[in-house]
């Protein structure tokens, strides 16, 4: 059985806004899919995507902590191409 996040719970376990999934899913970088599209208009994600999205999200924060540090950073051997 599939295992179905609010919003609220995708953007807590990925660490981010909710609005930043708002507009990963308008931009298609992460989309949603909602229930009844006719009448509700909530996001609502699944559990196995979202680990797999995360996964992605690791690495870019990573570089992203390391540009940002200004006494420079050697990153670890595992992590050179």
């Amino acid at each position: 059985m599939k295992k179905i996040l609010s919003i609220g719970q995708t953007a807590e376990l990925l660490a981010c806004s909710v609005d930043t999934l708002r507009r990963w899913d308008k931009n298609s970088r992460f989309p949603s899919f909602r229930r009844n599209r006719e009448t509700g208009s909530h996001r609502w994600y699944n559990l196995n995507e979202v680990e797999e999205f995360s996964k992605t999200l690791d690495g870019f924060r990573l570089a992203k902590k390391w540009s940002a540090d200004k006494k420079g950073f050697e990153p670890l051997a595992v992590y050179y191409c």
